[in-house]
This record gives C-alpha cells, sequence and structure tokens, in this order.
C-alpha cells in the first residue's frame, strides 16, 4: 500500500536523519556528506520534508549547506546549515539547491538503504 510505503520511508529518512549528530560524524559512519549551494534569491528552511513543516530560517542565494540526506520522494533534501553549528536536521526543497549528479545518486542510495532497513 502507498501510505505504508510513504510513511515507513519518510520515517526511516527520518530515523537516519536522527542518528546523525554533525556532518563530520556522518562522513564517520559511512553517510555521504555532500557540498550544496543555495540557487534562488532566498530559499525556506524547514523543520521536515514538507510544505506543512514550520520554517526555521531562510538562507539566502549563495549560501553553503551540507547535505546528508534525501528523502524518498527525492524532493527534499537532509542538510546541516555551517554558519550555525546545529546538530539537528534541516530540510531544503530540491529545487532550490544544487550539489552533483553523482552526489544525488549517492544520497538517494543511503535514504533507499535505510527506508531498506526500516522493514
Amino acid at each position: 500500500m502507498w501510505h505504508t510505503r510513504f510513511f515507513g520511508g519518510l520515517a526511516a529518512t527520518i530515523v537516519l536523519a536522527a542518528t546523525l549528530i554533525a556532518p563530520r560524524s556522518a562522513q564517520a559512519q559511512g553517510h555521504r556528506a555532500c557540498d550544496g549551494i543555495v540557487t534562488v534569491s532566498l530559499t525556506n528552511v524547514r523543520k521536515g520534508p514538507g510544505l506543512e513543516y514550520d520554517i526555521i530560517t531562510q538562507i539566502p542565494y549563495g549560501e553553503k549547506v551540507i547535505a546528508v540526506g534525501l528523502d524518498l520522494t527525492a524532493k527534499w533534501y537532509i542538510v546541516y546549515l555551517p554558519r550555525e553549528n546545529n546538530i539537528e536536521a534541516r530540510w531544503i526543497y530540491h529545487r532550490n539547491m544544487k550539489i552533483t549528479r553523482q552526489c544525488v545518486k549517492a544520497l538517494a542510495a543511503t535514504s533507499a538503504a535505510a527506508d531498506d532497513g526500516a522493514r
């Protein structure tokens, strides 16, 4: 059923994000961390992967972020903001930032592996 796959995948993605304490620890745990850059004049950074989640902050064009995951719809990146030294995952819509195509594939594979492990 679609709802089991979606909510199970979302839970797996959130679990993956919650286990990451910071970008460097993500690399130490074998998770891929990718440098990204904001490509729109101003983008919202949210608490979760969707418009229904609260906006935490906004970041301007050209600001760097560190992507550590991708939700299973492939529309939202799990990111850390270097300027904040935060330990909580943040979310940015995929069209509002740019990372390499190779890195997108690696993040998608990591998220799919987390989803498989949640079953």
